[in-house]
């Protein structure tokens, strides 16, 4: 009896044990996050609190989600630990992961970007400001890789608070496979279907250069020319940059619109690039929507109220869209629509639209006002388009320009040359307008070369002036050679 009471109560203490075990086992295998959580410093990491982002991110990335989940930031974070947001297991568009950073400020102190996504889908941040106190090379605030794709980061401040000096691979937001070289490509995805949007991307310290790149858009090598990225870019202020405004580079569909980029947080003691790129476009394709530049305000380059004769921080050559080998086609065409530049002093030359090798393009109303060169003898380029096919050039406005503000320079303010026909019958030259515009020697209102059907329609060249009292005669030619049928329409 004794033996066997005995034997009972181990089985019976044994088999507690295990269900114990087993309902604990049974906790962490159902740990997967659904519902509401909070970010606050002042608790520990437990229930539905996490202490800081990178606890938030962990746990997403290990347990993943069963169903929609939300996260209130309570209170402001300092941490080195950086959050990497890993593949998520059961997200998916219906089990979102939204965080709201309720305007509370996240400063990250340590290595590299702020906030690393690694393969996390379906993850937006929103309200928050992200700031990096670095100084150091390849600091950065957000970063996609390894395909992140789904995510948003909507309304925040994305800001460097101690970047002083023009500091390489530095940047707001990057889709880009390495933190140490920002711009290399690999044949893996880094993010797609993603939402850049409605985000403030700045400066705070004194005299800051801004950061090498406002926003990297790196594709693959593999997949650009026939798969969609679909990322989408859209009414941010960018107010600070050094070098490269946005680059945009073997990607598939991607869609820049309603941006502003200025460097309003620059001053005139902070240090410039002397040959700076508004936006920068290259090898882009558009398989089942256009890659769109539009609704950009590229504007007062320098810096506010700069002067186009200073050779203190300032742009010698400037380039504000550079397209080269964009591919669009007749369903899906390469836009660059409704942008404007304005406020730009450059010391040497422009090329406000640098368009080589571009094929199935929408350029249409796109406005350069004020744009000043300064230095004698050299010539500035509103647009400058050469080689490629099938141009629609409509409703485009060049005024209030000065090339050659010193005293002999050039102004060509359409200048296309081998512009071919491939799958339009026309390339279209229709209801530009170039006016109130003056040149130190020559001024070249359209000048069309070589082996295209065109329809010149509706134009307007009026009130350009040559000569150094800027009322001058004009020195002022509209010089078309053509060798395929041309509908004319112009007026002087």
């Amino acid at each position: 009896m004794n033996t066997h009471y005995k034997i009972s109560k181990s089985t019976q203490f044994l088999k507690q044990k295990l269900l114990l075990m087993f309902l604990c086992l049974a906790g962490v295998a159902n740990a997967q996050l659904s519902g509401s959580y909070t970010i606050n410093s002042a608790s520990a990491t437990s229930g539905t609190n996490f202490n800081n982002w990178y606890d938030l991110a962990a746990s997403l990335t290990t347990n993943g989600v069963k169903g929609a989940v939300t996260v209130t930031v309570q209170t402001d974070i300092t941490s080195a630990s950086q959050p990497v947001f890993g593949a998520i297991s059961g997200a998916s568009s219906t089990n979102t992961i939204t965080i709201d950073g309720g305007s509370k400020v996240y400063t990250y102190t340590g290595t590299y970007e702020a906030i690393n996504f690694y393969g996390a889908d379906y993850v937006t941040i929103k309200n928050a400001t992200i700031r990096n106190s670095n100084t150091a090379t390849y600091s950065g605030l957000i970063r996609f890789s390894n395909a992140s794709n789904y995510n948003k980061i909507d309304n925040c401040i994305l800001e460097f608070s101690a970047l002083a000096s023009a500091t390489s691979q530095t940047y707001y937001v990057a889709f880009s496979n390495s933190n140490t070289s920002v711009t290399s490509a690999t044949s893996v995805t880094n993010g797609n279907n993603c939402t850049i949007s409605n985000n403030t991307m700045r400066t705070t310290a004194t005299n800051a250069a801004g950061p090498y790149y406002g926003i990297v858009c790196m594709g693959n090598t593999s997949s650009y020319t026939s798969t969609g990225d679909n990322n989408n870019v859209t009414n941010n202020k960018i107010q600070n940059f050094y070098y490269y405004g946005i680059l945009n580079y073997y990607t598939n569909g991607n869609q820049f619109t309603d941006n502003d980029i200025s460097r309003d947080n620059a001053t005139s003691s902070s240090p410039i690039s002397t040959s700076p790129y508004g936006i920068y476009s290259v090898y882009t394709y558009g398989t089942n929507r256009s890659t769109i530049i539009r609704g950009t305000n590229i504007h007062d380059l320098p810096y506010k109220s700069a002067s186009a004769s200073s050779t203190t921080n300032y742009i010698a050559y400037w380039y504000g869209i550079y397209a080269y080998y964009n591919y669009g086609n007749t369903t899906y065409p390469f836009v660059v629509d409704k942008n404007t530049q304005k406020n730009i002093m450059t010391y040497y030359y422009a090329y406000c639209h640098y368009m080589l090798y571009n094929y199935v393009v929408d350029l249409t109303s796109n406005t350069v006002d004020n744009l000043i060169s300064y230095s004698s003898g050299y010539s500035t380029y509103p647009f400058y388009l050469q080689y490629g096919s099938d141009y629609n050039i409509v409703g485009n406005t060049v005024q209030n320009c000065y090339f050659g503000q010193a005293g002999t320079g050039y102004g060509y303010t359409f200048y296309c040359y081998y512009i071919y026909n491939t799958y339009r019958s026309w390339n279209l030259f229709e209801d530009n307008v170039i006016q109130n515009n003056w040149a130190g020697y020559y001024f070249y209102g359209a000048q069309i070369y070589y082996y295209a059907s065109w329809k010149i329609n509706r134009n307007k060249i009026l009130n350009n002036n040559t000569g150094t009292n800027y009322t001058k005669k004009p020195r002022i030619s509209v010089l078309l050679l053509f060798v395929l049928p041309v509908q004319f329409g112009i007026q002087l």
